[in-house]
């Protein structure tokens, strides 16, 4: 089982993956605002996700601002980047930063999952969890 926590501002979108991905059987946990407060409200500590799919692009905090806080409580996370925007300087900062995949938007739901599948590939010993 993969879990994959979704933050994103714009409700039809995340719940449109998170109802396609609970589909293909994995375990969604979704953020009801796009900031890191209502995103950690979310989290359980002991129910950390493999993945947070994290649009890069939101309004009010902002996508980078949230990433980078993620990443200062969790610098191990895996945070696929997404946006609407063209690759910019955001997205070049967030990839060196740690983020460990970056997805344009719009993107098919099954692409999604396939590029979620091989982001945790690529992870060192991650296959072997996966196993599990």
């Amino acid at each position: 089982m993969i879990t994959v926590a979704i933050v994103e501002d714009d409700d039809v979108i995340r719940e449109g993956i998170k109802e396609y991905l609970e589909s293909q059987e994995n375990l969604i946990c979704t953020a009801a605002k796009p900031s890191v407060e209502h995103f950690l409200a979310v989290l359980n500590v002991e129910t950390v996700p493999d993945v947070i799919l994290m649009d890069i692009g939101m309004p009010g905090m902002g996508g980078y601002k949230c990433f980078e806080e993620l990443l200062k409580i969790n610098p191990g996370a895996i945070i696929m980047i997404t946006t609407g925007y063209s690759k910019d300087e955001k997205v070049n900062k967030a990839l060196h930063a740690g983020a460990a995949s970056y997805l344009g938007k719009p993107y098919k739901l099954s692409f999604l999952l396939k590029s979620v599948r091989k982001t945790l590939d690529d992870k060192v010993n991650y296959k072997d969890k996966l196993k599990n």
